[in-house]
């Protein structure tokens, strides 16, 4: 026997809350809850349009926003979180962020994220399983932008960069094999530091004062130590 109205109106509001609460993962749940329920194609189906109703009928903005695959698996997830009045009225967006699902992994591939209060901007890409490939961030006041690859076999931190203008920049590289350090440098208006490794260990650091224009060639201690770096 199949599900009544009530039920799955009831279904359906419990998974947009969670939609709401977990975005990222809620391909994965939409699918577990279908085995949890020991519900059929045609009480999912009724979830989904409910939903689907639940989302046209909603002023509130508050109900995020479900898109399916033709199958009936989780394509996509759009949340937004609002500022309110005094008289809890909706104001302008905080925070919005957009998911999206492979079709057949249910994991996620794509993250785009807006946060209004730290003017910034975000996109993530993922593999198949839902490790990472790649980070973008963008400070829409400021043009400061953070970058981060990923080795797609071992999903280790390759690559590290950040640029805040005219106030700092940073390159971290990491052998995506291993995740060992390979080479740091850092630029600000006073400043130019480079910090290499090899073997996994530190090597030596250059740090140039850009007032005077010396360079300070500096080499680990004999316990292989540059600063507080190893």
């Amino acid at each position: 026997m199949g599900m009544n109205k009530d039920q799955i109106a009831d279904e359906a509001k419990h998974l947009e809350s969670v939609a709401h609460s977990d975005p990222e993962n809620f391909a994965k749940v939409w699918e577990k809850e279908a085995q949890t329920l020991h519900a059929s194609s045609a009480d999912m189906k009724a979830i989904r349009h409910q939903i689907e109703n639940d989302q046209k009928k909603d002023t509130s903005g508050t109900i995020p926003h479900i898109e399916f695959y033709d199958s009936g698996a989780v394509k996509s997830v759009d949340t937004s979180v609002y500022d309110t009045n005094m008289l809890g009225g909706r104001m302008d967006t905080k925070h919005s962020e957009h998911v999206e699902f492979d079709k057949s992994t249910h994991n996620k591939r794509a993250i785009d994220t807006v946060d209004s209060d730290q003017n910034v901007k975000s996109h993530a890409t993922f593999d198949r399983d839902g490790k990472p490939l790649q980070y973008d961030a963008v400070a829409t006041k400021t043009g400061g932008t953070e970058h981060i690859a990923y080795d797609a076999k071992t999903h280790n931190e390759v690559l590290h960069t950040v640029h805040n203008p005219g106030i700092l920049d940073i390159r971290d590289e990491h052998d995506g094999k291993t995740g060992a350090h390979i080479r740091y440098e850092q630029d600000n208006p006073r400043e130019h530091d480079v910090i290499e490794w090899k073997n996994g260990k530190v090597h030596h650091e250059d740090k140039t004062d850009k007032t005077t224009g010396k360079t300070e060639h500096i080499l680990p201690d004999k316990y292989g130590k540059i600063g507080y770096l190893e």
